[in-house]
């Protein structure tokens, strides 16, 4: 698999990153949304973090993909890298 750019960040960068991300992602809300974004962002992290757990306590094989399934996800990734570029032109011109 392809290291994307992300992973390949060293810690400052990514605190860095993160706080950008906090400040873009929390204008505009209210202090209850803020708490609702925060929770959600959790609990995404804390999913990741149980999937990193199982994954690493199995023997390493490829899961069976069904064509469906991987066709859902490849258009979910599709999707997700559109935002991501958003995001990067968003950021571009908060430091210019």
């Amino acid at each position: 698999m392809e290291q994307s750019a992300f992973f390949s960040l060293g810690p400052d960068e990514q605190v860095t990153l993160a706080a950008i991300l906090a400040i873009f992602l929390s204008k505009g809300l209210n202090a209850d949304q803020l708490g609702i974004l925060g929770n959600f962002l959790l609990g995404i992290g804390q999913n990741l973090l149980i999937i990193q757990a199982v994954v690493s306590s199995q023997p390493e094989a490829d899961p069976p993909c069904l064509a469906s399934t991987c066709q859902d996800t490849a258009k979910t990734l599709a999707e997700l890298r559109k935002e991501v570029e958003v995001l990067k032109v968003k950021v571009a011109k908060l430091e210019g």
